[in-house]
């Protein structure tokens, strides 16, 4: 596997070699093709208030700090990677945290001194191993490219996994689409345990999975003209048990 990027994790006064992998090998959905030659279809840049076709030299970097564009120099930084720890904390989605999507795998930094090589992959598993022990995770700030992600470190196996969690202050407020009732607790239970007797599902063949339900759903697009009745009830009881 080839790494995207060599870096250092500052971790107080220490700095760790580690070298970056994208989890995934390439993303997974639909596409566009041209209805003439069956080829995937290209996009141009254009401005978004004049609709002006641009060119590589009409756009500039910057950031959008309290509703006010400020332009960035980034070939004048210092650095264009880094990675900083800027906690500990206790994993919790329900305290602030969603995840985004963008998720790398961190390992030990190879080296051609073999024994500097030792050293990067002695500091590395005292660090994923003592995260193991403490049940605690750190969350990073990591920046590839120019590109600045704020992920949640914890243990993989022989490696560091750092999910992409999004800045507290980006995430939506739920309250708004949530909706509070009173319930039976019998029933949760009993739905619960109808969960627990499901068929397990194995991360190996949920690819499999996902391309039966594709065809799946082709076959019924074209089945379109059978339509099909929807039974609406009140009955909780029937809910249930056609979990």
């Amino acid at each position: 596997m080839r790494s995207i990027n060599k870096i250092d994790i500052e971790l107080g006064e220490q700095e760790i070699p580690i070298s970056v992998y994208s989890v995934v090998e390439k993303d997974v959905g639909f596409k566009q093709f041209s209805k003439c030659c069956e080829d995937s279809v290209a996009y141009k840049k254009s401005c978004k208030s004049c609709n002006k076709e641009l060119e590589s030299s009409d756009i500039f970097k910057g950031i959008e700090l309290n509703d006010e564009i400020k332009k960035v120099e980034t070939e004048k930084l210092k650095v264009d990677s880094y990675f900083k720890i800027l906690g500990i904390c206790d994993f919790d989605f329900e305290n602030g945290f969603i995840p985004n999507g963008n998720s790398y795998y961190f390992g030990f930094q190879k080296d051609k001194s073999k024994r500097k090589e030792e050293r990067n992959i002695l500091k590395f598993s005292y660090i994923r191993e003592s995260l193991r022990e403490s049940g605690k995770k750190f969350i990073g700030l990591i920046s590839l490219r120019g590109k600045e992600q704020l992920v949640l470190i914890v243990p993989y196996f022989d490696v560091l996994l750092g999910v992409g969690i999004n800045f507290f202050e980006n995430v939506r407020d739920i309250k708004e689409i949530v909706g509070k009732v009173d319930l039976d607790n019998i029933v949760v239970k009993d739905i619960a345990k109808k969960i627990c007797e499901k068929e397990v599902i194995y991360l190996k063949d949920v690819a499999n999975k996902r391309n039966e339900l594709i065809e799946e759903m082709i076959l019924d697009e074209k089945d379109e003209k059978d339509e099909k009745v929807e039974k609406e009830s009140n009955d909780i009881e029937v809910f249930a048990n056609g979990i």
